[in-house]
């Protein structure tokens, strides 16, 4: 959803052919997100000599199409992705915060057996059973 947008009068360059205005937005995604989107439109200016009506419709053709093509790249969509993606590394670290507590958790039992049945021996080895009847 478009929440905000700027598109400020054209700035002429130093040499005074053409001119560049910056487009801005802000967006919210679905995921309640917010997105600040920038883009720049560049403009030919009309000769200082004029030009035929023809010429200046191409000229106006021409900077809508650049126009909309600086739009479009608001890929609004990519702010969901980007959102999604953030969504997923946050799950990653979850799983692996989790799986970290689950192996020392399985450390833990697993010396605690050792130390039960005297499967550790001085130098350090552990043993460990390849089978769930070793334990029995």
């Amino acid at each position: 959803e478009l929440e905000q947008r700027q598109a400020p009068s054209p700035v002429p360059t130093e040499h005074g052919h053409h001119a560049t205005r910056r487009l801005a937005a802000v967006v919210s995604t679905p995921g309640g997100s917010v997105q600040q989107l920038e883009g720049e439109v560049s403009y030919t200016l009309p000769p200082a000599d004029g030009e035929s009506g023809t010429a200046a419709k191409r000229r106006d053709d021409r900077h809508r199409r650049r126009e909309e093509a600086a739009l479009r790249r608001f890929d609004i969509s990519g702010c969901a992705v980007a959102e999604q993606r953030s969504k997923v590394l946050c799950s990653m670290r979850a799983a692996r915060e989790v799986h970290s507590q689950i192996s020392e958790l399985l450390q833990v039992m697993v010396t605690e057996v050792e130390r039960l049945n005297g499967w550790t021996e001085d130098h350090g080895f552990h043993w460990l059973p390849l089978s769930p009847l070793q334990l029995l």
